[in-house]
């Protein structure tokens, strides 16, 4: 203890003396007083800059410990780093990862306008729900959580997820406490703290962007885009899991990429319109279908759009209708 001090009317009134001797505690404290003296006038200047003047010449006296400045904290206030996560989690829905990106500045032609993202953080796999409203993502998480858990046998364990509205209602809260389900969510504002998820739509978006310029095609078809980006990146190597990809991680198998073609490229599905009509129709290809050994294809009439889902396909891809 160097010095002791009791409150009185506000204030603090030393008791005894500094363990210093007088001629220290007196250098020091004209030392401190002239580097607080040169911080002020240099524009509070900080600490390394002072020590390189003083070490240089220009300062007569430097003192190391500047003392706490409020100037500085009003003036110069930061936010504190994030810490990387260091979370390793041992199975498939251990920790999942959840966010909701929009609105769009185009809707899709079916009419959406947001996408819900959900990241197992075990496999890195990613999900992607268009959605045409915030409000859709309740229903469109449970519906998802039925969907993984039956195909595991296991049991969503935590989510997280920022605190907006749409993950922080009461329904959704009732929800995940029912079901057992711990919430990790972010302080408002502070996005990074939902890093993998906001990573990943990242990652979806320069994914679809590229995808969309290459292809030519309108931003209206950015739903499709997005979709596709996620089934190509659950297909793709990922540094924090050795390299591997999500699907390998979630199935126990390799992926198979032979069937993979450019997004937006020429494509020509059989079809029957009768002996003597073209055996094939032209067509766009747009991506992978849940659930189907085959390609989505738009097909561009008057006064419109049609999607179908098609497995005889030859593709030209150098062309982008």
């Amino acid at each position: 203890m160097v010095i002791r001090s009791v409150k009185r009317d506000g204030l603090y009134h030393l008791v005894g003396s500094s363990k210093l001797n007088v001629s220290e505690n007196t250098v020091k404290h004209g030392d401190l007083a002239y580097t607080k003296l040169w911080h002020s006038r240099l524009g509070h200047i900080g600490n390394h800059g002072l020590m390189h003047l003083f070490k240089h010449g220009l300062l007569e006296k430097y003192h190391s410990d500047l003392s706490f400045c409020e100037d500085c904290v009003f003036g110069k206030k930061t936010r504190h780093s994030f810490s990387k996560s260091t979370y390793v989690a041992e199975k498939p829905l251990e920790y999942v990862h959840s966010d909701l990106w929009g609105p769009a500045q185009v809707d899709t032609i079916g009419g959406n306008k947001y996408f819900l993202s959900l990241i197992d953080h075990f496999s890195r796999k990613v999900w992607i729900r268009l959605l045409k409203a915030k409000s859709d993502a309740f229903e469109s998480f449970k519906d998802w959580k039925v969907l993984v858990e039956n195909q595991t046998g296991l049991k969503l364990k935590c989510l997280r997820t920022n605190n907006g509205l749409e993950f922080g209602n009461i329904k959704f809260n009732s929800f995940c406490l029912e079901n057992g389900i711990k919430r990790h969510l972010t302080i408002p504002g502070t996005p990074q703290q939902n890093g993998t998820a906001e990573r990943m739509n990242r990652t979806l978006l320069e994914k679809a962007r590229c995808m969309l310029i290459s292809s030519g095609m309108r931003l209206s078809m950015w739903g499709e885009a997005v979709v596709t980006a996620a089934y190509l990146i659950n297909r793709s190597p990922f540094s924090t899991i050795n390299y591997k990809t999500p699907q390998e991680m979630w199935i126990g198998k390799k992926p198979i990429l032979s069937h993979i073609r450019p997004f937006g490229c020429t494509a020509y599905a059989q079809t029957s319109q009768g002996k003597l009509l073209p055996r094939a129709l032209k067509c766009v290809m747009l991506g992978y279908p849940d659930g189907v050994k085959g390609y989505k294809l738009l097909i561009i009439q008057p006064g419109g759009y049609k999607v179908i889902s098609a497995r005889d396909v030859n593709f030209n891809e150098s062309e982008f209708p």
